[in-house]
């Protein structure tokens, strides 16, 4: 019965419905009556053929289906299907440990009736996650392409196969099935692979090389497997020191072949010979780093070396020139040959102190060593660059450790202080030569290219700019011109109002009008005064009036 406040059209889409849904009806009993035989309701219902997989039962519906319901049907897959059964139970396999396989339908990721040469496998190879499965990637599987390790008995990718040809879960998990290629040792280690190789980088393997008779220690420690394993196999490798040195004997085999009893594993060049106690030449300080080809010529008898005299190898390094004698031992030291006993402060007066420590006596000393030299910065700091302008005590700024560095010149005892960004600058940025006293001090000087007003408001910078930075401005718009710049004005650039920066004495335009003609739809109708309506934030925006 239809009330007063309800139309007749409301009715007419459930009186469709049902009148469709009776007419339906109809239509399957006559097609089941006119049949002649006993035709089921599913069967005539099919939405169509079934893949190749389930072609032998898709006469038979109650085979997949429960008749008019999806409430057995999983029941009914897991009958056939029992491997994947098996793994729901043992929680294994993706079906196992995919959360949502235990809640949804099988069909909501297997769909059928899409014809025999449809898939079932209904899943995005390229978002497919792999921790869902026995066989999580990590590190270098977790780059591998799918095909890697999918494949079928050609070898080819399994893309574009069918489920009836290939599954997924048929893939191998011992590592020689795909790194049967990379097994230098050619199955002669077995297929336990993961005992030495990891999952993160197939090279290098952390075997313990101490559980066999040849523990690696020293240098041999950071050796790879194929300097000393060649050809691939890992046993009957020599364990001789000459078996891989062979060419680092510089004795050519005259000191025989137990080379442990002076080198050590740590390094082939350093060796625990006693040089002191079989020669009588004890090898100190720098002595001590040398290598042996230093003294001992290569290929000759370890007896053939030069003499102990200090000239007999650093003669070239006397820059006396023999005027010193050669007693080097008196001033020189084994440590360092640089690193003189020589009293420099006592003996001459003149200590040697930062940067002069490192000096060579011939960089002071021109002439013999006796000859007196002057102690003051200009006899070798010359010439002076200041022009005589601040004088020649030059310690006053500089110091022995960098001559050009550290500076100690405190420029705030001058009549220009540097504050805020000028604390920053190099000295060439102002003082162009090094005639300090010769730089100016008035602001356009250096800032000249930065004056966007080109002198129109006069020299004195620092009535609006200041050395904390250029672009930071104290000029007070709403004081000085009597607009202040509150809303989106205040983020303008002064040129967005003052075409000519370089007047910006000038009054600029304080009508709305002035720069929001284009704005304006009322093309003045309503004057110039613009804020009766508008506001400073938007110009879009109205006032409630």
């Amino acid at each position: 019965m239809v009330n007063n406040n309800q139309s007749l059209a409301s009715l007419e889409i459930p009186l469709v419905r049902i009148s469709f849904g009776r007419l339906l009806v109809a239509v399957v009993l006559a097609l089941v009556c006119a049949s002649g035989e006993a035709a089921s309701l599913e069967g005539i219902l099919m939405p169509g053929p079934v893949s190749n997989a389930h072609a032998a039962f898709e006469s038979n519906c109650e085979a997949c289906h429960s008749p008019l319901t999806e409430t057995k049907q999983q029941t009914l897959c897991l009958s056939c299907h029992t491997e994947v059964a098996t793994d729901i139970r043992a929680t294994s396999g993706f079906h196992g440990k995919h959360p949502a396989v235990a809640q949804d339908q099988c069909q909501s990721c297997h769909r059928e009736h899409k014809g025999r040469a449809a898939t079932t496998l209904a899943f995005d190879l390229a978002g497919f996650n792999h921790t869902n499965t026995d066989f999580p990637l990590h590190w270098g599987h977790a780059a591998a392409p799918c095909s890697a390790c999918h494949q079928n008995d050609e070898g080819s990718s399994n893309a574009n196969n069918k489920e009836a040809d290939f599954k997924y879960t048929d893939a191998p998990t011992q590592c020689n099935a795909c790194h049967a290629k990379d097994d230098t040792h050619q199955g002669m280690l077995g297929t336990d692979c993961a005992s030495c190789h990891t999952v993160r980088q197939w090279q290098p393997a952390p075997f313990d090389h101490s559980t066999t008779a040849f523990p690696l220690t020293g240098s041999h420690a950071a050796t790879a497997c194929t300097d000393c394993h060649t050809t691939g196999s890992l046993i009957n490798t020599p364990t001789q020191c000459a078996s891989c040195h062979k060419q680092d004997d510089i004795h050519n085999g005259t000191l025989g072949s137990n080379c442990q009893q002076c080198h050590t594993a740590d390094n082939w060049q350093k060796n625990q010979f006693n040089h002191q106690l079989q020669t009588g030449f004890a090898l100190t300080a720098g002595h001590a780093g040398l290598a042996c080809i230093s003294c001992h010529t290569p290929g000759l008898p370890m007896s053939s070396a030069q003499g102990d005299n200090c000239l007999s190898c650093h003669a070239k390094d006397d820059v006396h020139q023999g005027n010193n004698g050669t007693a080097c031992q008196s001033c020189h030291t084994t440590a360092a040959w640089r690193t003189t006993t020589f009293k420099h402060a006592a003996e001459t007066g003149f200590a040697l102190q930062g940067a002069h420590t490192s000096l060579t006596c011939n960089q002071c000393h021109k002439g013999a060593l006796t000859d007196p030299i002057g102690n003051t910065c200009d006899q070798c700091h010359s010439p002076d660059p200041h022009a005589g302008q601040l004088g020649n005590n030059c310690q006053q700024c500089h110091n022995e450790s960098q001559w050009s560095e550290d500076l100690t010149f405190s420029h705030e005892l001058t009549s220009f202080p540097l504050l805020g960004m000028h604390s920053q600058l190099a000295c060439p940025a102002c003082h162009t030569t090094a005639r300090f006293l010769d730089a100016k001090t008035p602001c356009v000087n250096c800032h000249q290219q930065d004056d966007v007003h080109k002198q129109g408001m006069g020299q004195q910078c620092g009535s609006c700019h200041n050395p904390a930075s250029w672009q930071v401005q104290r000029f007070d718009h709403a004081q000085i011109s009597g607009f202040a710049l509150i809303g989106e004005h205040a983020n303008l650039s002064c040129a967005a109002c003052h075409q000519d920066e370089s007047h910006m004495r000038a009054n600029g335009p304080d009508e709305c009008s002035s720069c929001h003609r284009q704005d304006d739809p009322h093309q003045s109708r309503f004057g110039t005064d613009c804020v009766q309506c508008h506001n400073n934030q938007s110009f879009r925006e109205i006032k409630r009036l």
